[in-house]
């Protein structure tokens, strides 16, 4: 289902008490709201992989693209690739306003193409960057899988997210806790780095 379907405006309406709807067209549009955004750039999550990289004592130099999934498509693509152009990761999303102006972020579907890199916190970050980028306050993960499950409840545990639910149709809902989401962002990184350390 694309951005403005009927299964999204189900959960939409469902997390937000009936006041949300997705517009495919005109100002609800994401190309829309992507010209009036001040948007955070692609190079604040290099910053971050920087950090992971040595971390987990990787000598890659990650760099990351943020592109429409397809031609024509409503749906973004947040991709983190190696020294050899060798995607590593992606999360495919849309990024949606209600009529309040309140933002959520609609996860499709997310991928860890190398397994060395599972279980060490980078689609975490991924997801942090893509919060804090479209200044979100849910994010639905529609058609789940059991790995959306685990991530969720696990960007729970570290209080990221403050609620998970699974809703109608089986979308995955989750509220963003703001208060920690700002810690994580404080310029001193120490909240990051622990979280990156899995301290």
């Amino acid at each position: 289902t694309l951005v403005g379907g009927s299964r999204l405006d189900g959960a939409l309406a469902a997390s937000t008490g009936r006041t949300a709807t997705t517009k495919a067209m005109g100002k609800g549009s994401t190309q829309f709201q992507h010209l009036i955004q001040t948007e955070v750039p692609p190079k604040l999550l290099e910053g971050w992989l920087a950090i992971w990289a040595k971390q987990n004592n990787l000598s890659h130099t990650m760099q990351v693209k943020l592109r429409p999934h397809s031609a024509g498509s409503e749906l973004l693509e947040l991709s983190v690739l190696d020294e050899g152009n060798r995607k590593i990761a992606n999360v495919i999303f849309a990024s949606i306003q209600d009529r309040r102006e309140r933002n959520f972020l609609s996860v499709r579907d997310q991928n860890t193409f190398d397994q060395n890199f599972r279980k060490k916190r980078l689609m975490t970050l991924m997801q942090l960057f893509l919060i804090h980028r479209y200044k979100s306050i849910t994010v639905h993960y529609v058609s789940p899988t059991e790995d959306n499950q685990h991530q969720t409840q696990k960007m729970k545990r570290l209080e990221i997210f403050e609620t998970v639910n699974t809703e109608i149709g089986q979308i995955i809902v989750a509220t963003v806790n703001g208060a920690r989401i700002k810690e994580l962002l404080n310029p001193d990184e120490v909240a990051l780095k622990k979280l990156i350390a899995k301290e």
